[in-house]
């Protein structure tokens, strides 16, 4: 899906002049979304990290931390 997302903004990018508005809007727009990747990967491993410790059956039990069920289900966990 990602993959996805910036096989677009390259398109995109490619029929911009590279000193024009929006070339610079791409750039913000692609440097936020890494950004956004590599929280979301700091953060997956801090989750992974904690339930190591306190709940390693979870680890076992779901095989994506990031599917919207076990995200769901650890939220409801005491």
């Amino acid at each position: 899906m990602i993959t996805a997302r910036l096989r677009v903004i390259w398109a995109f990018a490619e029929h911009v002049s590279s000193d024009s508005d929006q070339s610079e809007a791409v750039k913000v727009v692609t440097r936020y979304h890494k950004t956004l990747i590599w929280e979301q990967t700091r953060h997956m491993l801090r989750l992974r990290s904690a339930l190591r410790e306190y709940f390693p059956a979870a680890l076992a039990a779901f095989a994506d931390l990031t599917a919207s069920e076990a995200l769901e289900l650890l939220a409801r966990a005491p």
